[in-house]
């Protein structure tokens, strides 16, 4: 509604907005949002999960599928019972923290620690109530206009920074107005990865040598940079290459944690346990093709005569509709979705499962147990799986491992 005013309204500050025309405009959005949820997941190709109704007074209604309200429910319920996974490393968050600081700079051209400061400055309830006071800004309701020379000479006076660094992060956040819409005129608010200049990014609007910004979207923007970096997913990817390459080795360090974690839960008194192992090495003698990949984690269990395949992922963040389309095709929609390459490893264990065993050293019958496991809770939520698929918290309950 921001970008769309800015876009269509003009000025902001002489505009009056009625309460009527807010909640048209409310509505509106979140019909146009519903849509284009709707959109990503026809064009990821789900199926049967929302179905669309059109009242003759032209209301429109998105009705979830009662396949949608199961998986949902499902999803939900684990969730308050086992929660997901949140090992962490200080050692290792703060290395890597360090390691985006520096690629953020690299990227941006703006150090870090300096927007943090802008940012705390600016949203921090005390610096404004005084500056209200002292009658430097203007404060209606929770948004703060103020001529930004003023703001500057109080940053310069109240920290150690520079009256540059000041200015420089205004710049980076400042929301390009001109620059929002794409070529059809439209707002594709549904590029998140490739659309830099909006307002969850860049949440200070900059008019008549003036800025207006709103204190607690200051903070989730540097929410979104910090805890975002944490969960390894950023605001946007643009023009963040070397930021991504961070968080992609930060992320695959927690892939191998949490797959030597789920190792450990097989105890060695009743399991024998292969961890991130390509077919062709664990039988030698099976002449098996080296192009399916490896196992994350191989657990025999002789006397129960099972064999246990685990696929180990360590999901990102989903921030909106249309990330959790992202991950939903990445990991169980696409041809080539790791849901998809883990079911053709099963497969061909299923199919050789007995001359595997026999080869390395194992007698009789065995059954495959397959189970794709994440660091959160997880269902594939458009397409069925011949295999569990489970948060980490769910597999640890699986009772056969108690």
């Amino acid at each position: 509604l921001i970008e769309a005013s800015l876009i269509y309204g003009g000025n902001l500050s002489e505009q009056n907005v009625t309460y009527n025309d807010n909640e048209k405009m409310i509505a509106l959005a979140k019909w146009i949002l519903d849509f284009q949820s709707v959109d990503d997941q026809v064009k990821s190709g789900a199926e049967n999960w929302v179905t669309v109704s059109i009242q003759d007074n032209g209301v429109v209604d998105l009705i979830p599928t009662t396949h949608a309200d199961l998986i949902g429910t499902q999803i939900t319920q684990a969730r308050y019972k086992f929660g997901d996974f949140d090992n962490r490393d200080e050692t290792l968050d703060s290395k890597y923290f360090k390691e985006f600081k520096v690629a953020f700079q690299t990227d941006t051209g703006i150090n870090f620690n300096v927007m943090v400061s802008v940012l705390q400055f600016l949203a921090c309830y005390g610096i404004v109530k005084e500056l209200k006071r002292r009658h430097k800004v203007t404060v209606i309701g929770n948004v703060v206009e103020a001529p930004m020379d003023e703001l500057a000479m109080e940053f310069d006076l109240q920290t150690t920074l520079s009256i540059e660094n000041f200015y420089q992060v205004i710049k980076f956040l400042c929301l390009d107005s001109s620059s929002l819409t794409d070529g059809s005129g439209l707002i594709p608010t549904w590029e998140k990865k490739r659309r830099s200049n909006k307002y969850v990014a860049k949440p200070i609007v900059f008019f008549n040598n003036k800025i207006v910004y709103e204190p607690v979207n200051l903070n989730n923007t540097l929410s979104n940079w910090s805890v975002g970096a944490y969960n390894f997913t950023l605001p946007y990817q643009l023009n963040m290459a070397s930021s991504k390459r961070v968080l992609d080795r930060w992320k695959k360090e927690y892939e191998n944690i949490i797959v030597q974690n789920i190792a450990s839960l097989f105890l060695p008194n009743r399991f024998i346990t292969h961890v991130n192992k390509e077919l062709y090495k664990l039988d030698k003698k099976g002449r098996h093709p080296r192009n399916l990949g490896d196992y994350d984690v191989i657990a025999i269990a002789p006397q129960r005569h099972e064999v246990w395949i685990v696929e180990v992922k360590y999901l990102r963040l989903d921030q909106t509709a249309s990330e959790n389309i992202e991950s939903q095709s990445e990991y169980f929609l696409d041809k080539t979705a790791k849901g998809e390459k883990f079911l053709k490893r099963v497969n061909y264990f299923e199919a050789h499962v007995d001359d595997i065993m026999h080869n390395i050293g194992f007698n009789g019958h065995f059954t495959v147990r397959p189970y794709f496991v994440a660091n959160k809770i997880v269902r594939s939520q458009f397409k069925e799986y011949p295999f569990s698929i489970l948060g980490f918290n769910e597999f640890r309950a699986v009772p056969e491992l108690q």
